[in-house]
């Protein structure tokens, strides 16, 4: 693996450009010396002529590494020792000599001139190339460079506070970062993709592992550059996007969490709307009132979903604002059996004390309750009885779901309560989400409550729920 790095480090050390003038002048007299040496160490191979090709070449070494100021006095220099030592003792100092001098200065000039303009454009692109590494190695954007075959020829330093890894740690591993085989292959079939068409782009999000294993999510753009000059290859920028991800993520399993919740009061507006037809034409105004009520309280139920929805900042962010107030559980469980009454007819046997009070959001304990017997009576058969108890033990208030359904295999029970779950070869004529269980989860945490599962296979289950008779409150909550 080969990594494109600019480093100037070997003429720097050679760079005297920088030093006070006493040194460069030194270097100046001494570079004239050496020179002279070589001209007269050499003497019987190149002659006893004017060594001009020599001392151009000294010239363009003071120009490139001294000044060019120094490079014109190297050249005065040479001059003034070519007259006195080549140029009177083989020619005399004729009109000839006199004008091949004048050229000789006009040409150390020029060589002077090109030096040192070459030391000033170095310095620049030194310059330009430092501030090119720093702003690649602070951005929160990475760039690679790779070859047409997939061989990767440069990538920023700015990986390492992308994903953690330094490009040894990654040249290491092979760039294995991808959780798994499926994402590798996914990232590479984007980069073939572009590999023939120049000037192409492809946009890829995927999944990667961080030092620390940890899956996060990064944006790749692959670019074909290969007929480029001067790059001649795919450029690839990337930048981390887990946040990103991960709110649209939250939005869309809200929007999903509040979809399966407004169904439910739905059906029972549905449901009492049709009831008060018939009640209307019976002028049975007893029932009318009832279903007046059960509709202002399923009204009231969506008005919160939606209001959710529209004021969306996610479903837990939703539960940090709880409307707490002592309720007694049986006015609780009596709104939920009315709703769950119409869109199910197993008998539910209320057992145990419901008349304790208990400080908490009766309308998200109602959610609770609702998603625990709709739950039961899915998975039980037809108009098989189910079980609701009610228990008070240390200042906590238990609540038992029992149903006569199939039960539930052990190890398939840690994972009930987690987002999107659904057994594998459960019924396929049971639908949902996977999200009932959750809510369940989330909104009993809010009230600092417990929940969970026991379940043997063939012989039902029973979900319960705890939460604290007298909830606390979070500087968030506020209390009705």
């Amino acid at each position: 693996m080969v990594f494109d790095k600019f480093q100037q480090s070997n003429y720097n050390l050679f760079d005297f450009s920088k030093r006070n003038v006493w040194q460069k002048s030194v270097i100046t007299l001494l570079l004239v010396c050496v020179a002279n040496f070589i001209k007269y160490l050499l003497r019987n191979y190149i002659g006893h002529g004017t060594p001009f090709l020599l001392y151009f070449g000294f010239i363009m070494l003071c120009g490139r590494f001294v000044g060019f100021w120094y490079a014109i006095a190297c050249t005065l220099i040479f001059g003034i020792i070519a007259t006195i030592y080549f140029l009177i003792p083989l020619e005399g100092f004729t009109a000839v000599a006199f004008f091949k001098m004048a050229v000789y200065l006009m040409e150390g000039y020029f060589i002077a001139a090109l030096a040192s303009g070459l030391r000033k454009r170095v310095e620049a692109l030194e310059i330009s190339e430092l501030n090119f590494s720093t702003l690649i190695s602070k951005s929160k954007d990475g760039l690679a460079k790779f070859s047409a075959d997939g061989k990767i020829l440069y990538i920023s330093p700015s990986i390492e506070a992308i994903t953690g890894l330094n490009r040894e740690a990654l040249a290491a591993s092979l760039f294995n970062i991808f959780p798994s085989e499926n994402d590798r292959k996914a990232v590479a079939e984007h980069f073939l993709s572009v590999v023939s068409h120049p000037g192409k782009s492809a946009v890829i999000i995927h999944p990667y592992l961080n030092r620390e294993k940890k899956k996060r999510w990064m944006e790749t753009i692959f670019t074909n550059c290969l007929e480029v000059d001067g790059v001649n290859a795919v450029v690839a920028n990337f930048r981390d996007v887990t946040e990103r991800v991960e709110a649209d993520i939250k939005k869309n399993d809200f929007i999903g969490i509040i979809s399966h919740e407004i169904k439910n009061p739905l059906t029972v507006i549905q449901f009492a709307a049709e009831m008060q037809n018939e009640a209307l034409e019976q002028n049975d105004m007893e029932q009318l009132r009832q279903l007046n009520a059960i509709l202002k309280n399923s009204s009231q139920r969506m008005a919160v979903l939606l209001n959710d929805l529209l004021n969306y900042s996610g479903f837990e962010a939703s539960l940090l604002n709880l409307k707490i107030s002592p309720v007694a559980i049986g006015d609780v469980i009596s709104r939920v059996l009315v709703n769950f009454s119409t869109s199910y007819n197993n008998p539910v046997l209320i057992c145990g004390d419901v008349s304790v009070v208990v400080h908490m959001d009766a309308a998200r304990v109602e959610q609770v309750l609702l998603n625990l017997l709709f739950n039961a009576a899915k998975y039980s058969p037809p108009n098989a009885d189910i079980r609701l108890h009610c228990t008070l033990s240390d200042d906590m208030l238990i609540i038992e779901v029992i149903d006569q359904g199939n039960g539930i295999p052990p190890h398939e029970q840690a994972n009930l309560f987690n987002k999107f779950y659904r057994i594998p070869g459960g019924d396929p004529g049971i639908k949902g989400f996977g999200l009932g269980l959750y809510i369940c989860t989330e909104i009993v945490k809010a009230h600092h409550g417990k929940i969970g599962v026991h379940s043997t296979p063939g012989n039902g289950s029973t979900f319960w729920f705890a939460i604290p008779v007298h909830t606390p409150l979070n500087h968030q909550q506020s209390k009705s």
